[in-house]
């Protein structure tokens, strides 16, 4: 079932400039017994033996896994964008498109109303009000989508003064190729939004893998348009590929629920109570949504003045620390949220200090690597990715510069998403909101101070400072109401981590230095990859044995289960 806290997490996990926030389930990477053995790490319970395999499992372990083949799709999306275009002003003008028309769905709505809309859905279906639910259900539906249709109707007359704010200073081409996509993508994030809602309906009946599979439809279409027809139409067919997939996709979700026997009506009614009670509770979310989005806009009007490609290099490097925080911090996140809720749920201080310490030491363990490693080795993995085509050698430097400097703010990202979980697990989302709001008046100004100087790499730096200004405001707050919390930063363990990266850090540079001139292009690249990492991630992990790191014990008991269920 859709998590309820979904869009408190996408709050606490907004990042300037990201293209899309992705949570993956841990059991479609570890396998149910490595995601309970992570979990088991928070409470010093490690157990090699699995617990059954239920129901919920399986069903998590679906759309882990559709999630996961979603995030390939759009990686893959990414790089045929970048072999058919590089860094330049029709993919600026895509990426300004794809961006706007995000933020405008978010503020009409879309980011918020299906979180709200389906606890209280469930409590209509378990509570033996099976009619009350479905003509909620078909209401807001019917509501949402005569909302929508009216406000693109609106959104459709003023694109052009809505890029020309946006994107000031776009070139007059740069600007006509944005306002031609853009009004080919609009319909496609009104399509999104009741595929989303319809999507919550199929989870509380208890099917889960159609709606996750379904979000590969869009990407691997766009695909497909753009290796066939965009030396013929351009970089257009990107925006047809999210309209057409979109109306697939929703169309696939309503068969799903006619096959279902979902009865459907015309219902219409503005004043019913029920949907009074939901627009009410999702007003907050609005207002933090629309608050959220400052720093986005900001970001958005100074990456415009700056020179063709700037903005494709900060996107093609944020895929790349996007894909690293969702295929590992993330999952840490959501495997520590049920932890956090037990730990509130005692009332015990030193309980919450010591799951929080836990989790924030597993986050450290995985995010040294893999910062310590990317960065390193940016440019090696960006040559090896992207440059070929139309991505040029330039593309890959302005790119490689962005990426190192965002990756910094990757462990600080994480750490506040934890943080945030433990807020949202002692039920205060207030907080979330207003954390929020003055991250992002910070981030703002943080924009305007470094843009100016620093020019592109400005931007990516605020974007790396934002999730430490998270992070600080979240442990203020929370340690008034556990005084101890600030003990995680004094943990002797954490120490043990931090000088295991530095073990890690010399290696890969002497790997680096070793492997790096052994010979020429993309062989190059793969055995200095290859060759650095192996050298790393050995120093790292000696040193972890060496020094006794709890987490390096976790790491072994997920290996042995893993040869002992091959074994068997």
């Amino acid at each position: 079932m859709t998590d309820p806290a979904r869009q408190g997490r996408s709050l606490m996990n907004f990042k300037p400039g990201s293209i899309a926030d992705i949570s993956i389930d841990f059991e479609a990477v570890l396998g149910y017994s490595g995601q309970q053995l992570l979990m088991d790490s928070l409470t010093s319970e490690i157990s090699i033996k699995p617990p059954p395999f239920f129901k919920a499992a399986r069903a998590g372990s679906a759309i882990g896994v559709s999630t996961i083949a979603a995030l390939i799709s759009g990686f893959l999306l990414q790089l045929a964008i970048a072999y058919k275009f590089g860094a330049s002003g029709s993919t600026d003008a895509y990426f300004m498109a794809q961006g706007t028309s995000e933020l405008l769905a978010k503020i009409l709505l879309g980011g918020s109303i299906t979180s709200v809309f389906l606890p209280i859905f469930v409590e209509y279906l378990t509570g033996g009000q099976q009619d009350r639910a479905w003509k909620l259900a078909n209401n807001l539906f019917n509501v949402s989508a005569i909302i929508f249709t009216i406000a693109l109707v609106i959104l459709e007359l003023f694109i052009n003064p809505i890029v020309s704010f946006i994107a000031p200073g776009f070139s007059a081409e740069t600007h006509h190729v944005t306002v031609e996509i853009l009004r080919v993508m609009l319909p496609a994030f009104f399509f999104t939004m009741l595929l989303d809602l319809g999507a919550s309906m199929l989870n509380s009946l208890r099917i889960f893998g159609l709606p996750a599979a379904a979000r590969l439809i869009s990407p691997l279409l766009s695909f497909f348009l753009v290796v066939f027809l965009s030396d013929r139409y351009g970089i257009i067919v990107l925006a047809f590929g999210a309209l057409i997939g979109g109306l697939l996709q929703l169309t696939l979700i309503l068969w799903a629920l006619y096959r279902e026997g979902v009865p459907y009506r015309p219902t219409l009614s503005f004043t019913d109570p029920d949907l009074i009670r939901v627009l009410v509770l999702v007003s907050p979310f609005i207002l933090s949504i629309l608050a959220a989005q400052g720093a986005g806009i900001i970001y958005r009007i100074l990456v415009s003045h700056f020179p063709e490609g700037s903005l494709s290099a900060l996107k093609f490097g944020d895929k790349i620390a996007q894909m690293t925080n969702s295929l590992f911090l993330a999952n840490i996140v959501v495997v520590s949220f049920p932890a956090f809720s037990r730990a509130v749920a005692t009332g015990l201080e030193s309980e919450i200090v010591k799951t929080t310490k836990q989790a924030f030491r597993l986050m450290v363990f995985f995010g040294i690597p893999l910062t310590i490693g990317i960065v390193l080795l940016r440019t090696n993995v960006i040559r090896l990715l992207y440059e070929r085509g139309s991505f040029t050698a330039i593309d890959t430097g302005m790119t490689s510069a962005v990426l190192g400097i965002l990756l910094l703010g990757l462990l600080a990202n994480g750490l506040s998403s934890l943080l945030g979980h433990l807020a949202l697990a002692m039920k205060v989302t207030r907080v979330s909101v207003i954390v929020t709001i003055i991250t992002q008046i910070l981030t703002s100004a943080l924009f305007y101070l470094l843009a100016p100087q620093l020019g592109v790499k400005g931007l990516a730096l605020g974007s790396a400072i934002s999730p430490f200004i998270l992070t600080t405001l979240y442990a203020i707050w929370l340690s008034k109401r556990v005084p101890r919390l600030w003990t995680i930063f004094a943990d002797i363990s954490l120490y043990k981590i931090l000088i295991s990266g530095i073990a890690l850090f010399a290696g890969t540079y002497f790997g680096r230095q070793i492997f790096g001139g052994i010979t020429h292009g993309i062989t190059n690249d793969i055995v200095t990859i290859i060759g650095s990492t192996a050298f790393g991630l050995t120093a790292y992990l000696f040193s972890a044995y060496a020094l006794r790191v709890p987490e390096f014990s976790m790491i072994k008991e997920i290996m042995y289960y893993a040869i002992k269920r091959k074994k068997s």
